[in-house]
């Protein structure tokens, strides 16, 4: 049997997006939220754009489903990982939502990381700590955007 996603990525991206602009809002931050389409994509290789209009910093989230067959995994891309390189402060947003009854807790389901690694078509959750790769939880993340830690255009 071919490996499935728990979750389709449309609905997690829409459930983490949502709860990302209301993290936000919650914060007193302005921020805007631009759905990027698959024609688009291939010129700005990001599923959703975040604007805070308060600190005029910008970053994107390319999301991943978590799949499983035996581990969990997040498929990945070659092309699009190539293309994430060229963009510090696009991230991928690998999920790890496994039901639908966690989509309220998206933010704290989600693994963010730089493409800054070296390509793996199946990135196991484990290798982030076997391989060293450097990722965010939600709340280092915002505290590193909000610091200007993180990479982010502005």
């Amino acid at each position: 049997m071919p490996p499935q996603p728990y979750v389709y990525e449309r609905e997690l991206e829409l459930w983490t997006s949502n709860n990302t602009e209301r993290f936000f809002e919650d914060h007193g931050f302005d921020v805007a939220v631009y759905p990027i389409d698959q024609l688009n994509e291939r010129w700005l290789p990001t599923d959703h754009l975040f604007v805070d209009n308060t600190t005029k910093k910008i970053f994107g989230f390319q999301y991943k489903a978590l799949y499983h067959n035996g581990t969990d995994f997040w498929k990945l891309d070659e092309r699009q990982h190539a293309e994430l390189q060229g963009y510090e402060w696009i991230y991928y947003g690998l999920s790890e939502i496994s039901s639908g009854r966690q989509r309220r807790d998206a933010l704290n389901r989600l693994v963010i990381a730089p493409a800054s690694f070296v390509y793996d078509s199946r990135l196991a959750r484990d290798q982030f700590v076997q391989l060293d790769i450097p990722h965010f939880r939600w709340d280092s993340f915002f505290d590193g955007l909000v610091r200007c830690k993180v990479q982010v255009r502005s």
